[in-house]
């Protein structure tokens, strides 16, 4: 296993972090130093106001060792200010003053740039999270091989189409969150075949998303930080686009277009739990049997279980649909909201 620990990747993504902070706060280093590292009170927080700030004078230089070089905010290193004895959390201190800054710091991004070949069950695992925070989720692989046997038959390109339209949406206004998941979601088709177009377009859309968050002119007001944290950037979707899979893929012996179930749909949370459990009513045995044999590569000859009738596909089908629907719909929400900001 490579370890890239010391690279650009890692040391970059408190450098975006930073950049977000100085932007944000429209003040430099020192001043996050002065203003950034003291508990918060029971008042609302006022940057340079509430908390008492450090004096001008003798500020202790916190932010330079992370933002400057590299060291990891997200862990209980750093002496509090008025309890030298104490040791605190950065990053979790300056999230309480400022909600939603911890997602400039990217840290679903780290284990990528530190960890060669890929993870994918880490990468699964990050996925979910990330969709979890905005209240998404993936139907099981069986429910997109439902619409590929039963709904799409002899339509691969709409399958495909629900496959890439959360992608484009989540890269159209994206937080620096959306954007990561976007990246973890070109790092499972990485792993899944490095050789199919969907790759590609996932890459595609890695990018976009990264260089809408990069035009962002907030986080050009330290130059620095900025370069910085888009080296890393760069760095890290260099890393994902050459790294090798943890484990070798099996052979494959379905069709090329059959391919496409085992990625999962991302849905709306609780219409996907709905749409599951009719799922899991009508037909489980049958999409598991089917998804099971497709990836062992069996060419055994064994009975399938029944299909489920028409009338009970088509509402299975329907509700697996709109569970998706209300999945664009919410990162529509999230945009038209200034998520991002």
């Amino acid at each position: 296993m490579q370890i890239c620990s010391e690279n650009l990747a890692v040391r970059g993504l408190p450098s975006l972090w930073g950049a977000h902070l100085v932007g944000r706060l429209e003040t430099d280093i020192t001043g996050l130093n002065r203003g950034l590292t003291f508990a918060p009170n029971e008042s609302p927080f006022k940057f340079l106001s509430n908390p008492a700030p450090y004096p001008p004078k003798g500020v202790p230089k916190v932010f330079e060792r992370v933002v400057l070089d590299g060291h990891w905010p997200d862990a209980p290193m750093y002496s509090d200010p008025n309890e030298p004895e104490n040791r605190f959390n950065l990053l979790k201190r300056v999230e309480l003053h400022l909600p939603g800054s911890a997602d400039w710091l990217c840290k679903d991004l780290k284990r990528p740039a530190q960890e060669l070949p890929h993870d994918e069950r880490a990468i699964q695992t990050a996925i979910h999270d990330q969709l979890a925070r905005i209240g998404l989720t993936r139907l099981h692989p069986s429910a997109t091989l439902f619409l590929n046997e039963h709904a799409f038959r002899g339509r691969p390109e709409l399958l495909e189409a629900m496959l890439k339209r959360p992608g484009y949406a989540l890269s159209c206004s994206p937080s620096p969150g959306q954007a990561t998941l976007v990246t973890l979601l070109f790092q499972e088709w990485i792993c899944f075949d490095r050789a199919r177009p969907m790759t590609q377009v996932y890459q595609d859309l890695s990018v976009r998303a990264w260089t809408r968050i990069f035009r962002s002119k907030h986080l050009r007001r330290d130059r620095r930080l900025y370069r910085s944290g888009l080296r890393a950037i760069r760095s890290i979707l260099y890393f994902i686009a050459t790294a090798r899979p943890l484990t070798p893929a099996k052979p494959w012996t379905a069709p090329a277009h059959a391919l496409q179930p085992f990625c999962p749909i991302i849905a709306a949370s609780p219409a996907a739990t709905a749409a599951e459990a009719l799922l899991n009513n009508l037909f489980w045995e049958d999409a598991e049997w089917r998804l099971d044999r497709m990836q062992s590569g069996s060419n055994r000859r064994i009975s399938a279980p029944p299909k489920p009738a028409g009338l009970e596909a088509e509402q299975a089908s329907d509700q697996i649909v709109q569970s998706f629907l209300g999945g664009l719909t919410r990162i529509s929400t999230l945009a038209k909201e200034g998520y991002h900001d």
